[in-house]
């Protein structure tokens, strides 16, 4: 049995409840370990504008599967595809005709080691202290100059901090003077 490696895009409709997409997603999962496929990777891109309508939508669910199998997989994948009414388009891709499983298992590991990170990132980030708690203040002071509590940088404020001072934008007392006797110099 050959196995080679692709990749498969596929769009859902954009009016599907969370719980009907992650079925849909785990649906063509269980296809692809059923036909002695290994799934290297899932990403889920997410709410995406299309380049034309499809059956009347601008808009799609975008899912990624990175895999490993047989070449009858592919088969078997795109017509459950194309039986699902969920699925707007999808596209397979094969990315390598040969395969060393030892390497595939190696990325695989990686993936996930890498996808526990993100995880723990962001359950991290919401653990953020509330203002006037015990260790607001280190946050703040951890926070990038120009930048608000959750550490991403508000547009406009952190030219406003380079150009204003310490002050944050707010210019200290006296500096107005100094801005209006450079311009009279002009």
């Amino acid at each position: 049995m050959r196995v080679r490696r692709y990749e498969t895009v596929f769009v859902l409709r954009p009016d599907l409840e969370e719980s009907e997409l992650r079925e849909t997603v785990e649906k063509f999962e269980t296809v692809i370990l059923r036909q002695e496929g290994t799934l290297i990777k899932r990403e889920d891109w997410g709410i995406r504008k299309l380049a034309y309508d499809v059956q009347r939508f601008s808009k799609g669910y975008y899912v990624l599967f990175d895999y490993v199998g047989p070449t009858s997989l592919i088969g078997e994948l795109e017509r459950t595809m194309k039986i699902n009414e969920r699925v707007m388009k999808f596209l397979t891709v094969k990315k390598a005709d040969r395969v060393d499983m030892e390497a595939i298992e190696k990325e695989k590991a990686e993936v996930e080691k890498r996808r526990r990170e993100e995880a723990a990132k962001r359950a991290a980030s919401r653990e953020v202290p509330r203002e006037g708690s015990p260790g607001a203040e280190e946050r703040h002071e951890a926070a990038p100059e120009g930048a608000d509590v959750k550490g991403k940088v508000v547009e406009g404020e952190a030219e406003e901090a380079d150009a204003g001072g310490a002050g944050g934008g707010e210019p200290s007392p006296g500096e107005d003077e100094e801005d209006e006797e450079t311009e009279d110099e002009s």
